[in-house]
């Protein structure tokens, strides 16, 4: 079990000169959501670098930033000077001076900026010959980033695990009071027909029926037993590898039902503080589930 939070980096230097250095950033998000920041001579890169993040997390708001730098050697390649055409820049501006008489010098600064005379060719197409290296530091950044993911779910585990025994003891408690119901009511009734002066026997049929079906209706065996198997499916989930968090979202669902169920069939004045202490501490592991992956 993983949580959705966590920070990796890596820095990787790679034989053609290009260094990466790579940061990425996780935070819970229901679906697995991106925003990858790179150079602008670098922006090709980018579903190069997602696909790789996606093959290894599921949920998440991803935030990666990728910063490249190049020694000497790489620049070499991918700068070119175009000296024919610096030296046509030169004779055509010298020949217009001549014919014109405009007075002034002309300086290499100023030539090195003409259109055409500086060829930079430091785009995505060159980084891309690294794809190798690239995916060597994306990976090395991801596989911290899991790392301080599964650190966080360990301990969201053993708080989620706190709470759930905490709600297996609640539940515990309401068991035994919940099968003393039908008795209370019956011992109510009689003594209701009583004190309104009715001469009512504990065994007349009428008594019997009213009571049956005041049983039926207050019997929350059924939610009960549900709830244990919830339990069962929650521990099971939070021992898997595989991203969970949806399927632990939807059972918190279900066991919120189930509760509600048992606090409207048991009306008793025992069993209705032991239902609100028992959402206050669900409500408490959602809260955490909703970090899950």
């Amino acid at each position: 079990m993983k949580s959705m939070t966590g920070y990796g980096s890596s820095e990787h230097r790679c034989d053609s000169g290009v260094t990466f250095s790579v940061e990425i950033f996780s935070v819970n998000k229901k679906n697995l959501e991106f925003r990858i920041s790179l150079p602008k001579e670098a922006l090709q890169l980018e579903p190069f670098i997602r696909q790789i993040i996606a093959k290894k997390l599921s949920r998440g708001f991803i935030t990666a930033r990728l910063n490249i730098t190049a020694d000497e050697s790489f620049l070499k390649q991918s700068v070119r000077m175009n000296e024919a055409l610096a030296k046509v820049y030169y004779n055509k501006i010298r020949n217009m001076q001549e014919k014109t008489g405009i007075p002034g010098s002309m300086e290499i600064s100023e030539i090195v900026k003409l259109p055409g005379v500086v060829e930079d060719s430091l785009e995505g197409s060159e980084f891309m010959k690294n794809e190798e290296c690239l995916a060597e530091a994306v990976n090395a950044a991801l596989d911290k980033l899991i790392e301080m993911r599964s650190k966080e779910g360990d301990s969201l585990k053993n708080d989620i695990l706190q709470r759930l025994a905490s709600l297996e003891s609640t539940a515990s408690k309401i068991r035994p009071l919940a099968e003393k119901i039908p008795a209370v009511q019956k011992e109510q009734l009689l003594r209701r027909l009583q004190e309104s002066g009715l001469q009512i026997s504990s065994n007349d049929e009428r008594v019997h029926r009213e009571l049956v079906i005041f049983a039926d209706r207050s019997d929350v065996t059924e939610e009960l037993t549900r709830l244990k198997s919830h339990f069962k499916q929650f521990r099971e989930f939070m021992e898997k590898t595989d991203p969970c968090g949806r399927s632990m979202d939807f059972l918190t669902q279900e066991i919120q039902r189930e509760i509600t169920t048992v606090g409207n069939k048991a009306l008793q004045c025992e069993i209705s503080p032991l239902v609100v202490e028992f959402k206050t501490e669900l409500e408490k592991i959602r809260e955490q589930i909703q970090n899950i992956e």
